[in-house]
């Protein structure tokens, strides 16, 4: 519901809107359009007071303000407000009376003005409806369960979840190196600069594999220190 407020600064408005559907056959400027566009964002209970006019206006019994109403619903269906537009559906019977509005032959234009009302205003309804439930069923939902690969999987879609062990072939790789190369190469690097040569072989990394500490096969003789004389050991 539009505030007192709301109704007031609306009817500043007001000559604005009276040009755009003025009773003859001038066309309806464009930037009228854009600035009625931007009345239907101010707020929605200006969109309201501004929906409530439009409809007034197109009870009126003339062929050219019933045009001109309908091109500014069109042109509101692409820039006028959410709000306005939610409003306008629920009040959409007053399009559907246009869209078979008739009446007796203009001497001059016959029955093309009529023919005419009813296009725009089909025009109208499609916008509202037709296009919005269109739209809503082309949009297909996110793809939540992407193909998942198992383990040591290959398949030529690149774009899948893949597991431990798939092989993309040389995308997986740089300079002919794979993962676990690069991985391998590291740690003997960290191996060779951490440890000297000489010691401990049987904890450094080589030929792929890991080498176990082997035991000495030759006895092993402790030395034990001699007690001092007359003292217990």
């Amino acid at each position: 519901m539009a505030t007192f407020m709301e109704r007031f600064a609306f009817l500043q408005k007001v000559p604005t809107l009276m040009k755009a559907t003025a009773d003859d056959e001038t066309p309806c400027p464009g930037y009228l359009f854009q600035d009625i566009g931007k009345i239907s964002h101010e707020s929605s209970g200006c969109g309201q007071c501004l929906l409530e006019y439009l409809l007034e206006r197109l009870q009126v019994e003339s062929c050219q303000v019933k045009i001109k109403v309908l091109k500014i619903f069109v042109h509101l269906c692409g820039h006028g407000s959410n709000h306005f537009l939610t409003e306008l559906r629920r009040n959409s019977t007053f399009i559907q009376q246009a869209s078979v509005y008739s009446g007796p032959p203009d001497p001059i234009h016959g029955t093309a003005l009529y023919q005419k009302v009813r296009n725009t205003a089909q025009e109208v309804a499609r916008l509202l409806f037709t296009d919005t439930i269109s739209t809503k069923g082309s949009v297909s939902p996110p793809n939540l369960a992407p193909p998942t690969m198992g383990m040591g999987s290959a398949t030529a879609h690149r774009s899948g979840m893949q597991g431990f062990g798939y092989s993309p072939g040389k995308q997986a790789t740089a300079g002919g190196d794979s993962l676990l190369d690069k991985i391998q190469k590291a740690a003997e690097l960290v191996a060779s600069t951490v440890l000297p040569p000489t010691e401990h072989q049987g904890i450094r990394l080589h030929d792929n594999y890991y080498r176990a500490v082997a035991a000495p096969s030759a006895p092993i003789e402790v030395a034990v220190p001699a007690c001092a004389d007359n003292l217990p050991c």
